[in-house]
């Protein structure tokens, strides 16, 4: 006889024996089988889940084109916006100059009376003077 794959025990040498090798190839059979549509359900799972990443995927692609096309359309603008800012912080320090120059001016026409106790003068400051 010669060397088998199966263990001894399932090969008889009795008229029952290929009865016993049979059975266990059906048992195989069922297992092969079970595994077989095991496999495929866990495969047909991940293709559903392969979809769903694959629509998120397609949205976030087209939301970042979305936004790529709003960034590019709103350059020209924020550049607009940043120049007229320049020119505005410009003006702005050019007139706090100018306040700052008014302000000193006004003050060296001001005329500091010491020693005149408060209201002396009485209806008219012009007089008094």
């Amino acid at each position: 006889m010669s060397a088998s794959p199966f263990p001894r025990d399932v090969i008889s040498e009795t008229a029952g024996g290929t009865e016993v090798l049979t059975q266990h190839t059906e048992v195989i059979l069922a297992a092969i089988q079970e595994s077989k549509m095991a496999f495929e359900n866990q495969i047909a799972t991940l293709a559903g889940e392969v979809g769903l990443l694959r629509e998120d995927h397609n949205k976030l692609k087209d939301r970042v084109k979305t936004t790529e096309e709003m960034m590019s359309e709103m350059t020209p603008q924020v550049k607009a916006l940043m120049h007229k800012l320049t020119l505005m912080n410009n003006e702005m320090r050019t007139l706090a100059i100018k306040v700052e120059d008014a302000e000193s001016r006004s003050q060296r026409h001001n005329i500091c009376l010491v020693g005149v106790p408060e209201k002396t003068e009485g209806p008219s400051l012009e007089l008094y003077i």
